[in-house]
């Protein structure tokens, strides 16, 4: 049997150059691969990170539990209620627009950041935990693309400033 978890401790994680920002889009690969643990992206691939990229696997639910292909370019995701932020607010879909927003903006976003939401034609909240995200064209990769890549994290409104803060939903502070 695999031992429990344990809460609490250390993680050290190796980088290749000095982090420059917590700013989950802010910065380059090395910053996206340190934030992984903080945020969590909308989905997720089911292999583990860094040792299996293989594109036949399965997407799996992140900060979505369930989400559904409207029409080719129309797709509406499903937020778990339960997620919280490390500050104890609740991960919403006002959350979720204002990344993806951020992501097409290139002020917030410069590149290559930009490019997750390059495909992206509008976000919109359905209620408090679905999104409505329609597309520029249709994509056989846009799911893929929310499940594999470590840019598009969802990160919270309301906290004023993400480079500074390293406030996201995922397992490691």
């Amino acid at each position: 049997a695999a031992p429990e978890a344990k809460r609490g401790g250390i993680v050290v994680y190796a980088q290749q150059a000095a982090m420059q920002t917590l700013h989950p889009w802010k910065g380059d690969v090395t910053i996206a691969r340190a934030m992984s643990g903080v945020y969590e992206p909308l989905l997720r691939m089911d292999h583990r990170e860094g040792f299996d990229f293989r594109p036949d696997k399965e997407i799996k639910p992140g900060l979505a539990e369930r989400w559904e292909t409207v029409n080719p370019t129309t797709f509406l995701f499903h937020l778990r209620k339960n997620a919280k932020w490390h500050d104890g607010k609740p991960v919403t879909a006002e959350d979720v627009v204002w990344s993806m927003t951020m992501w097409t903006d290139p002020k917030e976003a410069p590149e290559p950041r930009q490019a997750a939401g390059g495909l992206i034609a509008s976000v919109a909240k359905v209620d408090d935990y679905t999104v409505r995200v329609t597309t520029r064209i249709p994509s056989a990769n846009f799911l893929r693309f929310l499940a594999m890549n470590r840019n598009p994290y969802i990160a919270p409104k309301h906290v004023e400033d993400l480079s500074k803060a390293g406030i996201g939903s995922g397992p490691f502070r």
